[in-house]
């Protein structure tokens, strides 16, 4: 077997999306943002939580 430094690297083969598939696959603003909201609420969320249980630990050792 050839050694890896001797074989000639693999060609890739670029893909150019159709424009109308692009346009069509793309989201639209109102979907943009409202992806952005949801994923801004969901880490508030986790925030909130995270925030929550180090004041728990942080009450619990001091106890």
């Amino acid at each position: 077997m050839t050694e890896p430094s001797t074989m000639e690297p693999r060609k890739v083969r670029r893909r150019h999306l159709n424009p109308k598939i692009k346009k069509a696959l793309t989201p639209s603003v109102e979907t943009q943002e409202r992806v952005e909201w949801a994923v801004a609420g969901v880490v508030m969320v986790l925030g909130t939580v995270v925030a929550v249980e180090v004041m728990a630990a942080v009450a619990a050792i001091l106890m």
